[in-house]
């Protein structure tokens, strides 16, 4: 759908083909509405925080400039990440979200794999805030458990063989390039994008504690920025104290995008 046709059906209630079959003029206080959210894209607001919700796995989340905007991208991460959880027949597999933002990957996973636990970290008190909003809507909240702590600090304090996925999609741009971004981006925080001097940071804490919080087979799964998955799996491999078998998944450019690495040693 283009810019319009998403505000109208978002106004309205109503499916994209119902702006063509039936044709309605919009009340005044629609039309009010329609203004309102023009006038935000108007001030380089990004159309998801204008409309105040986004469309992610088939759900419909809250979201605000407390947290970043799920892209479609991030859903091919779910989606291996629920094809791994189907095919491991045992129940009570226990998921870390690193950096959970508006919740859209924990929610998602609670949502459609009933089974698990998952513990959902972010170092934004804000974006956690919406994070449990979206998980009340969603019926959900007896399944995650929301954790305010930068995850690096954090996962030092786990304890050996805790959980058998963790999955993220951390901030991975390189701070150099933050203001070249476009600037509908750059009213996202910050810190949600902000991925160090050369964007790899956050990689470099999950992994130098993955294998070890992990249990035995477990599985590690990321999303990251073009060009990083060389660099991505060069961690792995030089591992000294884990092997992983590692591969990529690509994304609707043909471009690696997710990278989905089991651990071969206990």
């Amino acid at each position: 759908m283009n810019e319009t046709e998403q505000i109208l059906t978002h106004v309205l209630g109503c499916r994209r083909v119902d702006l063509y079959t039936e044709r309605k003029a919009l009340t005044s206080q629609q039309k009010e509405r329609v203004d309102r959210i023009t006038s935000y894209l108007k001030r380089g607001m990004p159309l998801q925080y204008a409309l105040g919700e986004v469309d992610f796995c088939g759900l419909t989340l809250n979201i605000d400039s407390r947290a970043l905007i799920p892209r479609p991208e991030t859903e091919l991460l779910v989606e291996e990440a629920m094809h791994i959880l189907f095919s491991i027949s045992s129940s009570g597999q226990t998921v870390l979200d690193l950096g959970t933002g508006s919740g859209n990957i924990a929610i998602s996973l609670a949502k459609f794999f009933s089974r698990c636990r998952i513990i959902a970290v972010d170092a934004s008190e804000n974006a956690l805030s919406l994070a449990r909003e979206n998980a009340r809507f969603h019926a959900v909240t007896e399944q995650i458990e929301f954790v305010h702590a930068d995850m690096a600090r954090w996962l030092k304090t786990l304890p050996d063989k805790t959980c058998s996925m963790i999955i993220s999609n951390p901030p991975y741009i390189p701070s150099g390039q933050l203001a070249a971004l476009p600037a509908d981006v750059q009213q996202e925080p910050g810190m949600a994008l902000d991925g160090g001097q050369d964007g790899l940071d956050f990689y470099r804490a999950i992994i130098a504690q993955a294998g070890r919080v992990l249990t035995f087979q477990g599985h590690l799964l990321f999303e990251f920025w073009d060009g990083q998955d060389a660099a991505i799996e060069a961690m792995l491999r030089n591992d000294r104290n884990h092997t992983w078998n590692v591969r990529f998944l690509k994304d609707f450019s043909c471009v690696n995008r997710v990278l989905a690495a089991q651990l071969q040693t206990s």
